[in-house]
């Protein structure tokens, strides 16, 4: 609730499509005017797309004297809610200026929710705290200033790595033939070739094989489409010569790229491909306008190799029954255990690596 005028503070629970234009026109003036909001994820064309592709978003209004103040969409599957387009939403937390509150037990009740689980809320967000199980880095790489001011935010480790980076990339040059980046392609062939990478990569892991349905391709087939000054799709392809290295789909809005489904050709995995499309990404991002690719929360050591520095984000529930609550804390306790064994930690480095998942 808004701090000061609780008594006329109130929830109201919408499907997206039921928000009036001026619930639409507050949400845009949140992501344009927060400082902290100003992720792809937090731009209402995100929402807006969600529908596009038949995901039934809803929205807690919360209203000060008949006016919005804060908007909070989720999705519900019988009486569990999750982030609004989870999993492929990277960045949580309710849409509001810097002052806004939000009380996510007064949300729980309106919603007659029994749980909801996040994955990537904004620590900054206080309300949650006392819900958060593990918060980790959202690492970043800022790019103003394109190549030579991305390298002078790097720490000294870092610009070894991206020396080690250009001498593949001239590798590659001298074996292959001239590094071209597409950075905005509208090739549905090359997004064709991006998906099977990424659902032969999902295969090798025995992760979900999420890019088989129906619902994600169209959503990124449509935002191959999307043009908006303010919200766009971002389809690129790096070839060297004749032959695709790399091809990476994201988001762009208020200067910020995110990265969020790269692929690259395995057999050419010996030129580090994933780190050549980062690089010529951050060379070519003075020209496109780019002040920052966010590269999505995890430790994979390409993101770590790259980053110049990290958003914090936590996981965690809200859960309203005593025995549910007790059992997932029981099991996040033996997560952690086991995350924090070095023979957890020896077997994640060397899957990655039979993966090709940190290059």
């Amino acid at each position: 609730m808004i701090s000061g005028l609780m008594m006329t503070t109130k929830i109201e629970i919408l499907a997206a499509n039921e928000l009036s234009k001026s619930d639409w026109a507050f949400w845009r003036d949140c992501h344009l005017r927060n400082p902290a909001l100003d992720s792809p994820y937090f731009h209402p064309q995100f929402v807006r797309e969600l529908l596009d592709v038949g995901r039934r978003v809803c929205v807690a209004v919360v209203t000060t004297a008949g006016q919005a103040v804060a908007l909070f969409p989720f999705e519900q599957t019988r009486t569990v809610g999750r982030p609004a387009g989870w999993p492929m939403c990277d960045f949580q937390s309710p849409i509001g200026m810097p002052s806004a509150e939000f009380d996510p037990e007064e949300f729980m009740r309106a919603t007659g929710l029994q749980a909801y689980l996040f994955d990537h809320i904004l620590v900054a967000r206080q309300e949650f705290q006392p819900f958060f199980e593990r918060v980790v880095p959202s690492p970043y790489m800022e790019v103003a200033g394109g190549l030579e001011g991305y390298k002078s935010r790097l720490t000294d480790r870092n610009k070894l790595v991206l020396r080690d980076t250009l001498r593949r990339t001239r590798k590659a040059v001298r074996e292959l033939g001239p590094l071209r980046l597409e950075f905005f392609s509208t090739d549905e062939a090359l997004l064709e070739q991006l998906i099977a990478w990424k659902r032969e990569q999902y295969k090798r892991s025995g992760a979900d094989d999420f890019l088989g349905r129906a619902e994600p391709r169209a959503y990124l087939s449509n935002l191959l489409k999307l043009r908006g000054p303010e919200f766009r799709g971002a389809l690129s392809g790096l070839w060297a010569g004749e032959q695709l290295l790399a091809i990476h789909m994201g988001m762009i809005a208020r200067g910020i790229l995110h990265w969020w489904f790269p692929a690259y050709d395995r057999k050419l995995a010996n030129y580090a491909p994933g780190r050549l499309m980062l690089t010529k990404l951050a060379e070519e991002a003075a020209a496109h306008g780019l002040l920052r690719i966010d590269l999505g929360k995890g430790d994979y050591s390409f993101k770590l190799d790259a980053m110049t520095g990290a958003t914090m984000v936590a996981e965690g529930y809200i859960e309203t029954r005593p025995l549910h609550r007790w059992l997932r804390s029981q099991r996040r306790a033996s997560v952690t255990i086991v995350r924090a064994s070095a023979a957890y930690q020896i077997a994640r480095t060397v899957k990655r690596r039979l993966l090709g998942e940190t290059v």
